[in-house]
């Protein structure tokens, strides 16, 4: 048996073959339905959310700066020359101290403290400013 005769035993047989599978229940209603339907991918509804996060951030930021753009300064500039790095005020944990000396109701006390980037100059100036405060407040009116 040559190549051609082979060949046309194998052209034969498959021109026997069946030409078309049907399938065992009919596919175009489902097909149809996947066609009409637009798919959404999983990503949609987290960047739509993601989306809504930030207009909504976006929206309160604005109006945060509306209504705060012409408010008045709620910090207030100390005197110059009077403002010391590593300085707190309150109570410094000491409630029951400031509570018994009655110094909660004007604001508490004023905590200084020295780093190593402070300047002797810095400490002079602390300690005249401590010397004065001092002085003042044990001042007392003259006793008649």
């Amino acid at each position: 048996m040559n190549d051609i005769e082979r060949d046309d035993k194998l052209i034969a047989a498959a021109s026997a073959l069946a030409t078309g599978i049907s399938p065992e229940r009919d596919l175009w209603p489902e097909i149809a339905g996947a066609i009409s339907r637009p798919q959404r991918s999983r990503w949609m509804p987290m960047l739509a959310q993601a989306a809504a996060v930030v207009l909504l951030i976006g929206a309160s930021s604005s109006l945060t700066y509306v209504a705060m753009k012409d408010s008045t300064q709620i910090i207030e500039v100390p005197q110059q020359g009077l403002v010391f790095q590593q300085a707190s005020f309150g109570n410094n944990y000491a409630l029951g101290v400031t509570t018994d000396l009655g110094l909660e109701a004007s604001g508490g006390v004023v905590r200084v403290g020295i780093a190593h980037y402070n300047t002797l100059e810095d400490v002079r100036r602390l300690k005249e400013v401590r010397e004065a405060a001092v002085a003042t407040a044990t001042r007392r009116p003259p006793t008649a």
